[in-house]
């Protein structure tokens, strides 16, 4: 079966691309208008949302996916992780109002397998100071410290007390 669409012309329209006819409709009136197009708004969005998940990440002070989550659901953003067989994050979504991002379109960094090396980009003296103690520690290893005695040579006699004679006393 074939159908045509007639217009308020007169004119017959098949359906083919009608969606994207219907974008070209909708953007021409936003521009009467002077409203933004929607291409703008899910691009700000975007932005938006990028700059909110590195903010959290710089601002956690250890990193924990769950609470990662959990902040950002409390900022309004829907999480939607995906999770695979073994139970390991493997990617999420996020979204707001009718916007939804897969993250790897918000920016490469904060997909689920580089999310923890961002944190630690974000944080390099918080890693550091877990791998190494926060008092120095002296690498230094001093050896005992012995009297010295001098050597006796040939030039001094020796002089050893004789077990036959009273030590004078000074009383």
């Amino acid at each position: 079966m074939d159908c045509c669409r007639v217009d308020l012309d007169g004119s017959t329209n098949d359906v083919h691309d009608i969606h994207k006819r219907a974008m070209m409709a909708a953007e021409i009136i936003n521009m009467r208008h002077g409203w933004k197009q929607p291409q703008e708004i899910r691009d700000m969005r975007q932005q938006e949302i990028a700059e909110f998940c590195e903010y959290t990440l710089r601002n956690m002070e250890r990193f924990d996916t769950d609470y990662y989550f959990k902040l950002l659901r409390m900022k309004g953003y829907e999480v939607t992780p995906k999770y695979d067989k073994q139970k390991k994050l493997v990617g999420y979504t996020i979204g707001k109002n009718a916007s939804v991002f897969k993250v790897s379109a918000i920016g490469r960094k904060f997909m689920a397998s580089r999310l923890e090396d961002t944190w630690r980009k974000l944080h390099p003296q918080s890693v550091q100071s877990r791998l190494r103690p926060a008092i120095p520690v002296n690498t230094f290893v001093a050896k005992p410290v012995r009297p010295v005695v001098p050597k006796t040579t040939t030039t001094q006699p020796r002089v050893h007390p004789s077990p036959h004679r009273p030590m004078l006393s000074m009383t």
